[in-house]
């Protein structure tokens, strides 16, 4: 639903079932008092007082994780944000950036931990430019609707509304866009073991039911909150102590949970990737040498994300290694694509154009890996079963 909020002079969208709108049209507008779509999808707006009609042209970005079947990483990356080795409050600085998000258009959100606020950087952004804090405006940081306490991962729905884990408050945070307070949609009743609590927690994971998975460091396990059900959560992976078996974590970190609900945990403490089905009493790994750090091409050293492209290849953060690690779908090892000068790097994300966003934890600075396709794919070499990496 399209709305020509004329005393306001914008258009919001709605989307069905919501309870807010999202401005998508307003710049120097006066009095509008029609809209209508053209063929293309363009918006035509009537500006009443400025006796004109004017066109918002549409912009369909790329979904996000799409990236072209032969894609190949430059090995020289850019600075987005941040300066290297310079940590601070100023608005072009950073202080240990853990987690990034994108959305469709391009604009970069990145969890300042050190900073404890959410900055956002417009697409093209560079190490000179100003990030924009749109929540959590308090550096040092507090228990407050308006601040967090070193904040560790971020999502972005489809709305812009944003979903901030705020680490030492044990609780996840919801901000709709362009508001100065948020609101707490899980957790929020202090730390313990008992599944109304969080324990310490880097990452989460927003379906597209808007269930909320939070990957609990220190309860090793993954607990899944119901939209709408601020009580308690349920337990979806691990049993609650540290281990090495099927149905146990040790210290997980990332997830990723795919269109049929099976979800994917980074087991840092174990070094590997578990793959746990819908319903599910234990997991499968599926990438990583059990328990044991090292930089073959089949091991992880400390993995800290996962994500997947649409052709469901996984990549890893390798942290231990400094490098990101794909491997191709039933692969027994996995190829670096990207690795460069990082140094603890933490988060990652694909932008629109499928160039690899990554959060350089303690160089405070993020970084672009640009995304180019060869003509013939790289995936056809296959690489001996055992090698280093780089």
């Amino acid at each position: 639903m399209y709305i020509l909020d004329a005393g306001n002079d914008r258009i919001q969208r709605w989307w069905p079932g919501s309870t807010y709108g999202v401005t998508v049209a307003a710049a120097t507008l006066s009095s509008p008092r029609g809209i209508a779509f053209d063929p293309s999808g363009n918006l035509i707006v009537a500006d009443y007082s400025s006796h004109r009609v004017v066109l918002f042209p549409v912009a369909c970005p790329n979904p996000a994780n799409q990236v072209c079947g032969t894609a190949v990483w430059n090995s020289t990356l850019r600075i987005v944000a941040g300066t290297t080795l310079s940590a601070g409050t100023a608005l072009t600085l950073l202080n240990a950036p853990i987690d990034v998000a994108l959305d469709g258009n391009g604009y970069m959100y990145v969890v300042d931990f050190g900073n404890s606020r959410i900055q956002r950087f417009p697409p093209g952004s560079t190490s000179s430019t100003s990030g924009v804090t749109i929540a959590g405006f308090t550096t040092a940081g507090g228990a407050g609707y308006s601040e967090f306490n070193s904040p560790t991962a971020i999502s972005i729905d489809l709305n812009g509304t944003i979903y901030i884990l705020d680490r030492d408050n044990y609780r996840v945070q919801k901000w709709l866009p362009g508001q100065p307070l948020g609101f707490t949609v899980a957790g929020g009743h202090g730390t313990g073991t008992t599944l109304d609590k969080i324990g310490l927690s880097y990452a989460m994971y927003l379906d597209d039911q808007s269930n909320i998975y939070i990957s609990e460091f220190s309860n090793h396990r993954v607990s899944k909150w119901l939209n709408g059900n601020l009580t308690a959560g349920s337990r979806v992976a691990g049993n609650g102590t540290a281990g090495t078996t099927s149905y146990q974590l040790d210290s997980p970190w990332g997830i990723y949970v795919d269109a049929n609900y099976t979800l994917y945990v980074v087991d840092q403490g174990n070094h590997r990737i578990q793959k746990w089905s819908l319903g599910a009493v234990s997991g499968i790994t599926i990438a990583g040498q059990i328990n044991v750090a090292g930089s073959w091409s089949y091991q992880f050293n400390l993995p800290t994300a996962i994500t997947f492209d649409q052709y469901n290849n996984m990549y890893i953060m390798d942290a231990g290694n400094n490098g990101i690690q794909r491997w191709w779908p039933g692969s027994t090892y996995g190829v670096t694509v990207a690795a460069a000068t990082l140094s603890n790097p933490r988060g990652m994300a694909f932008d629109p154009s499928g160039n690899l966003v990554v959060t350089d934890y303690s160089n405070h600075r993020v970084v672009l890996f640009s995304v180019y396709c060869p003509a013939t794919s790289t995936s056809t070499i296959s690489p001996p079963s055992k090698f280093k990496k780089n």
